[in-house]
């Protein structure tokens, strides 16, 4: 009988414990929805033309920037741990001028690198949640 009872304690003990733990598990995807405002520059450039990114419901991303002529880029994001990737981000004036991104989810600030799809060219970027 007594082990019964130490053995219900010692249950109770580590389901409390557990209990109190917190979860480290962000998720990134409510973080990510809204307006994310910073600069972009196209090859080896400090970031400095204007860049506007927006993350919708369904993992729609909308992006203008004066670095890729101010058409609204729209496409799909995902994340894998702290980084998000978006493979295909289409020009909606030009549809075969297609950009990949993947960037650093950190806080507040996404940083990272871009490039044309159909050719090497590319550069990086910053945005600031809004």
């Amino acid at each position: 009988m007594k082990s019964l009872f130490y053995l219900t304690a010692i249950t109770l003990l580590i389901t409390a414990i557990n209990a109190c733990k917190k979860n480290t598990n962000v998720d990134l995807t409510s973080t990510l929805k809204g307006t994310w405002i910073g600069k972009i520059a196209g090859g080896l450039d400090v970031p400095s033309g204007p860049c506007t990114i927006s993350f919708q419901d369904g993992n729609k991303i909308t992006m203008t920037t004066s670095i890729l002529n101010d058409s609204p880029y729209k496409g799909l994001w995902r994340i894998n741990g702290n980084t998000l990737m978006v493979d295909s981000l289409v020009s909606s004036v030009k549809p075969s001028e297609k950009f990949k991104f993947t960037a650093a989810i950190n806080g507040n600030r996404i940083e990272g690198t871009w490039a044309n799809t159909n050719s090497q060219f590319g550069g990086s970027f910053y945005v600031d949640k809004q």
